[in-house]
């Protein structure tokens, strides 16, 4: 929740960005659980997609020019990440 907001938050000067981030999030959120469901090759493809929102959710921060924002989505990805295991 903590990353929908710090992304949110930074990303109001356009309309379309909120919108995108969160989409993105929402995607990376529901292939995470579906690759921690699922075995073999679906796993693959659900850890990809995953892998792939996460990027574009970043990528849409730092294109943003919001260097404070990356470090905290990244920040904020790396404790999710480490709180899983």
């Amino acid at each position: 929740m903590a990353l929908l907001v710090a992304t949110v938050a930074t990303l109001t000067e356009r309309l379309i960005l909120p919108f995108a981030a969160a989409a993105c999030l929402a995607v990376g959120i529901a292939a995470a659980s579906y690759a921690l469901t699922r075995a073999g090759a679906r796993r693959i493809v659900g850890a990809t997609a995953a892998f792939v929102a996460v990027v574009a959710l970043v990528l849409l921060v730092v294109v943003n020019d919001s260097l404070l924002t990356a470090l905290v989505v990244l920040g904020l990805l790396a404790i999710v990440g480490a709180s899983t295991r």
